[in-house]
């Protein structure tokens, strides 16, 4: 069984800026290192997918379109249609130590897919709602001794991803939070995150071995339907939690790849007016670990 050591996100802010030199770089040298940290975020072939969020959107469900599309009270097939994607981050250096916050949004539609019995078996009605995607993580890098490659930066540790999606146009007001997440595995025996924003060193994330049977549950003080998205077969997939044990609370059951590698897996909560009220705003909360299978 293996044991995780976690860094809050304010502590580790703080012993950024205790331990870093009280000699900051200035001028030419941090424009260079800023730009050593970009082209190391966009070219680590371990780390680059995972700094971008937004690749689980689209992906279809794994059971058939057959069985997914809804009659009137039967279960609905649903998809994030991405249109307008954008990322930045900030780079705060204190000599050999470096603090980054990545932020991103994506609007779009979010299509619900609806079988018209009144009609026709063949024809299907696509409910649309506006989608606004807000992400937020962190990261810290540290500069290693001897090293040539991106000028010596290194990524240290980082968090996990929280997505907050709203629809603007119906209210600024956030309702879906994902309130925990429970792991239970023979890697991890009762495993809880409280937040996405715990740091994972570099050589500690989540490891699993391959195709090991992982038990998930996701708390919410909220009427959600809970999702997986994870890869299979070399492609992101989307799963329904199996079972809602009691109000808000989620369980569902996750077989990890047997390919070795560092992956994302996404836990997404949507409110369940979302898919089963035309009228009704999206809203959900998503939270993404990065995590390794060895």
């Amino acid at each position: 069984m293996r044991k995780i050591r976690l860094l809050s996100l304010a502590l580790a802010s703080v012993l950024l800026f205790v331990f870093g030199c009280n000699n900051n770089p200035t001028g030419n040298n941090i424009s260079l290192d800023q730009e050593a940290i970009e082209d190391y975020i966009s070219n680590d072939l371990d780390f680059a997918g995972y700094f971008r969020f937004d690749e689980y959107y689209g992906e279809e469900d794994t059971v058939p379109a057959e069985i997914r599309l809804r009659t009137i009270t039967g279960p609905s097939i649903w998809y994030r249609e991405p249109q307008d994607i954008n990322r930045d981050m900030s780079i705060n250096i204190v000599d050999d130590s470096a603090f980054v916050s990545f932020w991103g949004s994506v609007g779009g539609v979010f299509h619900i897919l609806e079988r018209d019995i009144s009609a026709s078996p063949d024809t299907v009605i696509d409910h649309q709602k506006n989608l606004d995607d807000n992400s937020s993580n962190y990261a810290i890098f540290k500069r290693a001794l001897g090293a040539t490659a991106y000028r010596g930066w290194r990524l240290e540790s980082l968090t996990g991803v929280d997505v907050i999606g709203l629809d603007r146009q119906k209210g600024d007001c956030v309702v879906v939070w994902i309130d925990s997440l429970r792991i239970n595995c023979e890697s991890y025996e009762d495993t809880l995150f409280t937040t996405p924003f715990v740091f994972f060193g570099r050589g500690e994330l989540l490891t699993f071995g391959g195709q090991e049977a992982v038990t998930l549950t996701l708390y919410s003080g909220y009427d959600i339907y809970s999702y997986l998205h994870a890869h299979s077969m070399g492609h992101w997939r989307r799963w329904r939690f199996a079972e809602e044990i009691e109000p808000g609370v989620w369980q569902g059951y996750w077989v990890t790849p047997l390919i070795p590698g560092i992956r994302a897996i996404a836990f997404d909560a949507l409110r369940k007016t979302t898919i089963d009220e035309e009228d009704s705003p999206y809203e959900s909360n998503i939270w993404l670990f990065p995590y390794r299978v060895e």
